[in-house]
């Protein structure tokens, strides 16, 4: 699932579940499938050790961000708690150039 940033979105951060209280092995496919769904998260991968999924957000602000995070994430079954990293500031960041949602060459 690639992202995109939507005109105004200013809020940037990262989750990941809270080591010791990951989600659960059974839920691990589940909740990753239900997280590309949101428009909200822009990566999201499964990985090894105490957290074993972490995303990126973007959001519109600190209240959107507040919202999407107490009332959507946090609902999904599965996750037993969140650690939530806002980004105060953006120092570099990667891009994936896109040609009809496939990855292109830089040419």
């Amino acid at each position: 699932m690639v992202g995109r940033e939507r005109p105004g979105d200013r809020e940037r951060a990262t989750a990941a579940p809270q080591p010791g209280a990951a989600v659960s092995s059974a839920d691990l496919d589940a909740v990753g499938r239900a997280m590309v769904t949101h428009p909200e998260i822009v990566f999201v991968a499964a990985t090894t050790g105490p957290s074993n999924v972490f995303a990126s957000i973007i959001c519109r602000d600190t209240a959107d961000l507040y919202r999407y995070v107490t009332e959507r994430l946090g609902a999904l079954d599965g996750i037993t708690g969140l650690e939530v990293t806002p980004s105060l500031r953006v120092l570099k960041q990667a891009q994936t150039l896109l040609d009809a949602d496939r990855i292109t060459l830089v040419r």
